[in-house]
């Protein structure tokens, strides 16, 4: 809902909000286009996730055997709910209490490849801390979903580049 939200700051329009699924939604073809490819990104991103398991099973069978590391596969939990969140229609604030659960598991670990993501999501959480409308809550608003995008970027490549490695 960014770019609504964004839109209704600058320009003062009214964006048309409907009730489904037991959330706020926006009430209008383009944010039902936008909702149909946040659920087809989701899709995706669980393919990716057994795509990268797959590809490092196959490298673990060619000898790779430090991607049996149990932290590798807790650092790809992390990376696959924080695509399910970004990619989430709803953008719930207890998605941010499981995100910030997630990056203290992460970054408790002395072998995890996701510190960089890990802390942005905690920044994230932070500025989440009591968003409620208004004109500086929009501000913090989009940084927070910024980083997030970010901290994904950063952990899907990171993830992506631990099985090319070598």
């Amino acid at each position: 809902a960014t770019p609504w939200r964004l839109r209704e700051a600058v320009a003062g329009t009214s964006t048309p909000i409907v009730q489904r699924f037991g959330t706020n939604e926006i009430g209008s073809d383009l944010g039902d286009a936008v909702g149909k490819v946040l659920d087809l990104a989701a899709i995706l991103a669980l393919i990716g996730a057994a795509v990268w398991w797959w590809a490092r099973d196959r490298a673990i069978q060619r000898g790779r055997f430090d991607l049996g590391d149990p932290d590798l596969a807790r650092d790809l939990v992390f990376t696959v709910v924080l695509l399910f969140v970004v990619t989430s229609r709803v953008l719930s604030p207890q998605f941010m209490i499981w995100l910030v659960g997630l990056s203290a598991v992460v970054l408790c670990s002395m072998r995890t490849r996701l510190v960089r993501p890990a802390v942005m999501v905690v920044t994230a959480v932070v500025l989440s801390a009591g968003l409620r409308g208004g004109g500086v809550n929009l501000v913090f608003l989009v940084f927070r979903n910024l980083v997030l995008l970010a901290a994904l970027c950063d952990a899907a490549w990171t993830m992506a580049s631990v099985v090319r490695a070598r």
